[in-house]
């Protein structure tokens, strides 16, 4: 994925630059939270690794898991921009002698930390089903939901900004809402199989 190079004195807003760090925080928290639950999805379906196959599953995992790395990457960056973006506000305000209405940065808060687990004992049991189902709906949900802020508050920024670069930060935001999409399938795919052979123990 293409590295976001942003010249952040650079940028023309029409009236405050309070409003550019507004929403590239709303982009940014939005960004950090899809990274986080792909993370924690892929450590869910990792878990029942030995007692699962199929090709919907493998297909599942290793999407999962490539975007996981894509979005927690795309993520650091877009929270460097954040930070970047914020300094230059303060720095702004300082100058203004608004020392009041400096903010804090929001961090980077994404852990990739794996839960140790012995898959080999993990059963997959109907319960075991009905539950991961559970989490793949809420996570293509959760990630619609997270898609839609992201858009939003690109389109909301691109009525006030006015350089050129606003199109660099639209198509990497676009960008990063594709890679998420391009996941949902193959999860609701996944999660659909289960979902038979959920019916079919139950029967």
């Amino acid at each position: 994925m293409k590295k976001l190079n942003l010249n952040i004195e650079k940028i023309e807003i029409r009236g405050s630059i309070h409003l550019l760090t507004e929403v590239i925080t709303k982009i940014d928290i939005a960004i950090q939270q899809i990274a986080q639950s792909t993370h924690q999805l892929y450590d869910l379906l990792r878990q029942y690794s030995s007692s699962n196959a199929g090709q919907q599953y493998s297909n599942a995992v290793s999407t999962v898991l490539k975007n996981g790395e894509v979005l927690y990457d795309a993520s650091v960056d877009f929270n460097t921009l954040q930070r970047d973006v914020v300094a230059y506000q303060n720095k702004v305000l300082r100058y203004e002698d608004l020392n009041d209405v400096i903010s804090a940065p929001n961090l980077h808060s994404v852990e990739r930390t794996s839960i140790n687990v012995d898959t080999t004992i993990v059963q997959f049991s109907r319960e075991e089903m009905v539950g991961l189902v559970s989490s793949m709906k809420d996570y293509s949900m959760f990630v619609v939901e997270q898609i839609k802020t992201i858009s939003t508050a690109k389109n909301d920024i691109g009525q006030v900004w006015r350089d050129p670069q606003y199109f660099e930060f639209a198509e990497f935001c676009d960008e990063i809402c594709n890679v998420a999409v391009s996941g949902l399938k193959t999860i609701d795919d996944y999660s659909n199989e289960l979902s038979e052979k959920i019916k079919e123990l139950t029967s």
